[in-house]
């Protein structure tokens, strides 16, 4: 399947560019900002050769090794996933798939003579390795007794056959906030503050019971019809394919110490939140990279570049929370309830300021 002439494609040839050391992190980072800021009106190879930072005839020879980008692999394994609609796992009825990842498939479902849907995830017990297991279920189990407003309540934990089952309840209609920003990249700077502050919200509960998330991204976001927001998976991890032994998490989210092999703890959970904010507001992550190595240089060295300094409808006070989420030395990053704090204030400034009309949303479906 081709994706010639599409965002993703755009994405897919910066991150090419960069791997062959034609372009920095930070030059592809600021293209991929300017980008947002004309609304897609120009592609990317546009903005660098504009730049000056890659040959017209570079580009095309990058161009021709990018038509029909595989998707085999997950091709594969969404035939697989189908495979178990109609069938009860664990007391689940499967009536469709949410999601599907690498270590985990998604379902929604329902359970006997309940009315309410539930999400079933489906995690490998071979995904699970080099002892996190254990913390994996440690904390999933923990989140059965939580209740709080923007965490998903998990239902049930059990096992089904060569795999571990998590039993999550399930809003009707709900979405994934990664399906949300495929469909329009860049969000209404008062919606994508509204969603930050809830999902530092969720944290601050899931840190006050002494737990860590591990892989906040935003496939771990569902957004309601009515516009609530809940995190959910706390605790649900595994190593990415060219990463090393002992590192847990997903690229593009990952803080400094993870990449550099340490256990996430709380104040990873807010660099996570930092790139989500961070994306929400712009449309771009901070970071790109064709693979766990090229990511993991970059979220230890380089420095964010502050998106208001490229987006000039961009408050600067919303820039600086982000780069503040995004420090590279944890104790600099602030705690969740901190997040909550500094949102409030940032979103009452932006009502006043009028920004919030300014810096709209970006569907480029539209």
């Amino acid at each position: 399947m081709s994706i010639k002439g599409t965002y993703e494609h755009d994405v897919w040839l910066g991150r090419r560019a960069l791997t062959q050391g034609l372009i920095t992190s930070a030059q592809l980072t600021e293209a991929l900002l300017i980008q947002s800021k004309t609304g897609l009106r120009k592609t990317l190879d546009t903005v660098l050769v504009n730049k000056g930072w890659v040959p017209v005839e570079v580009l095309d020879e990058l161009r021709e090794s990018l038509v029909g980008q595989p998707t085999q692999k997950h091709d594969v394994q969404s035939s697989r996933a189908q495979e178990k609609i109609g069938q009860i796992v664990c007391r689940v009825m499967c009536d469709r798939v949410l999601t599907v990842e690498r270590h985990l498939t998604t379902y929604q479902g329902r359970l006997p003579r309940d009315p309410e849907p539930v999400a079933l995830h489906l995690i490998p017990k071979a995904s699970l390795r080099e002892g996190l297991w254990m913390d994996f279920l440690e904390t999933v189990r923990a989140c059965q007794g939580l209740e709080a407003p923007n965490l998903t309540s998990v239902l049930e934990v059990d096992r089904y056959e060569e795999s571990f089952v998590i039993i999550c309840r399930h809003v009707k209609r709900a979405i994934y906030l990664d399906g949300l920003i495929k469909r329009v990249r860049r969000l209404k700077l008062s919606e994508a503050l509204r969603i930050l502050e809830e999902l530092a919200a969720g944290l601050a509960d899931l840190h006050k019971a002494n737990l860590v998330h591990r892989d906040l991204k935003p496939a771990r976001i569902v957004l309601s019809p009515e516009g609530g927001v809940r995190i959910t998976l706390a605790g649900v991890t595994s190593r990415p394919e060219d990463a090393a032994a002992g590192v847990f998490g997903s690229a593009h989210w990952a803080a400094p110490e993870i990449c550099k092999g340490r256990l996430g703890d709380a104040r990873s959970d807010i660099y996570a939140l930092g790139v989500i904010g961070y994306e929400l507001v712009t449309g771009v992550r901070p970071f790109e990279g064709e693979s766990f190595g090229d990511l993991a240089s970059q979220h230890r060295i380089e420095e964010v570049i502050p998106p208001h300094r490229i987006m000039s409808a961009l408050p600067a006070d919303v820039g600086d929370l982000l780069t503040w989420m995004l420090s590279k030395s944890p104790k600099e990053r602030p705690d969740a309830a901190q997040v909550v704090l500094t949102i409030k204030d940032v979103s009452s400034k932006v009502q006043r300021s009028g920004h919030t009309q300014k810096f709209q949303a970006f569907n480029p479906n539209e």
